[in-house]
């Protein structure tokens, strides 16, 4: 286990019906149009990787449109991610996170120093 704050591990974010059944098949690999043109789906967010160190300051940058804004809403459960393994070790407490951090601490487990699979609040 390495000592980041926070690990995100394939988060994909795929728009329209039937887009839970698209990553892990070859669909996946498909052209951004392709798939659109094969199965009326939308990647917004594909295959994306990364760690935060703890103190680290973390930038997504990005062309317009290449998915910025729809990676930190997928990290802040403003929408759900269609796949997605991450772990954060964040120690905020909800009263002190975000409003969508809560939400997301509230709805998955008890806030805690240790957390799997929950919203970290990026300061």
């Amino acid at each position: 286990m390495s000592d980041a704050a926070l690990t995100v591990r394939n988060l994909w974010k795929i728009f329209g019906k039937g887009a839970d059944g698209i990553v892990g098949t070859p669909d996946a690999e498909l052209s951004r149009a392709d798939l659109k043109e094969k199965t009326g789906c939308v990647v917004g967010v594909k295959d994306v990787s990364f760690e935060v160190a703890p103190g680290e300051v973390f930038v997504v940058m990005g062309l317009s449109g290449s998915g910025k804004s729809t990676l930190v809403r997928c990290l802040t459960r403003l929408i759900e991610p269609t796949a997605e393994r991450w772990s954060s070790t964040a120690t905020t407490s909800p009263t002190r996170a975000s409003r969508s951090s809560a939400t997301c601490a509230a709805t998955t487990r008890p806030w805690s120093s240790s957390t799997s699979g929950c919203c970290p609040t990026v300061r």
